[in-house]
């Protein structure tokens, strides 16, 4: 079956999204890294490492995108299947709240020292919408689109139509409220504009799970081109308003071309290996990267190192180990709950 797909020039099949999801995943996870390392080494500022850095660093915030994109491919998919929503709830809070209440315990309380308080309004989401505090804001949204989601699905079912619906009115509602509100709410627009890219792949999810999983060759070619658009948009533009729009057409390119690559190169194929690794760690290098750079480089005598390159190196293989060990005690702690059911 795979060779027959992958003979067919003419259409591209929305279940390479589904069996290249490791090395999708694993894409995104080397964007964030790269924002994360920009962020907070940054780059000398001379000469056309400046244009590289801008285009290339800062713009890859979009593997967030690629994140989301996933999840609603996921959602879609994983509803379909008959689950109830007790059962899709469990499974939804098992993904992500065990590595989540770890890294907040040993990063958060025991390294950091931050008061109790602060942990607890981090953890109920109430330290992004009040006071727009974004560490680890990821976690708050796509709890949020989990909870909502069964809605969702429900009304799209209805008619797929419906989600076209969805998404132009979101997207009207958020420039307008963004618009009236201002700065008050500035920040928010890093969460609020990543809703479309969700609902993108909610809408893939659907056609996967339908009897026509193909989509013309011409229509992946159109995505991969503004994909490219919306990049070099960035790249001559900056960030004009409401530019992380765009990271949506970006996520839907990058998600199509890593699909593609990875079926291509098959299984096996060394690209495959190393972004299937590194995606199945996403979501434990998302939560440890940026907050375990910071206090390695604060605590330690890093910072007496004048070369970056060590920084970036030292931080980075910290991070890959910490994120090992973080998943192999949750997926311990998923069998033993799955276990006791």
């Amino acid at each position: 079956m795979e060779r027959k797909e992958l003979s067919q020039p003419s259409n591209y099949s929305l279940s390479y999204l589904s069996r290249s999801r490791g090395p999708i995943m694993g894409l995104a996870t080397l964007l964030v890294v790269c924002l994360h390392v920009y962020q907070i080494f940054g780059l000398d500022q001379a000469g056309r490492l400046l244009s590289v850095k801008e285009i290339l660093l800062d713009s890859s915030e979009y593997g967030v995108d690629l994140f989301i994109l996933v999840s609603g491919f996921g959602l879609y998919c994983s509803l379909s299947k008959g689950i109830d929503l007790k059962s899709y709830l469990k499974r939804r809070i098992m993904r992500i709240y065990p590595e989540y209440l770890i890294t907040m315990f040993i990063l958060f309380i025991l390294i950091m020292k931050l008061p109790l308080k602060y942990v607890i309004l981090q953890l109920a989401g109430i330290n992004l919408f009040i006071y727009q505090d974004l560490t680890l804001w990821y976690i708050t949204f796509i709890t949020i689109l989990y909870v909502i989601y069964p809605l969702i699905h429900r009304f799209i079912n209805k008619d797929p139509r419906n989600i076209w619906l969805i998404m132009a009115a979101y997207i009207v509602a958020d420039i307008v409220v963004m618009h009236i509100f201002g700065d008050r709410v500035g920040l928010l627009q890093i969460v609020s504009d990543r809703v479309p890219v969700f609902l993108i792949g909610v809408l893939a999810g659907k056609e996967y799970q339908g009897k026509n999983r193909t989509v013309a060759s011409t229509v992946c070619y159109l995505f991969v081109f503004f994909g490219v658009l919306a990049f070099a948009s960035l790249a001559l533009l900056g960030h004009y308003p409401h530019y992380r729009f765009s990271f949506m057409l970006m996520a839907v390119a990058a998600a199509i071309v890593v699909s593609v690559i990875s079926l291509k190169l098959g299984e096996k194929s060394l690209f495959n290996k190393v972004l299937g690794f590194i995606g199945s760690m996403s979501l434990q290098v998302y939560l440890l990267h940026g907050m375990l750079t910071i206090v390695i480089v604060e605590r330690t005598p890093l910072l007496s190192i004048p070369n970056k390159t060590v920084w970036i190196a030292v931080t980075l293989a910290a991070t890959f180990f910490a994120a090992f060990v973080l998943k192999t005690i949750c997926d311990l702690i998923r069998k033993v709950f799955n276990k006791a059911k």
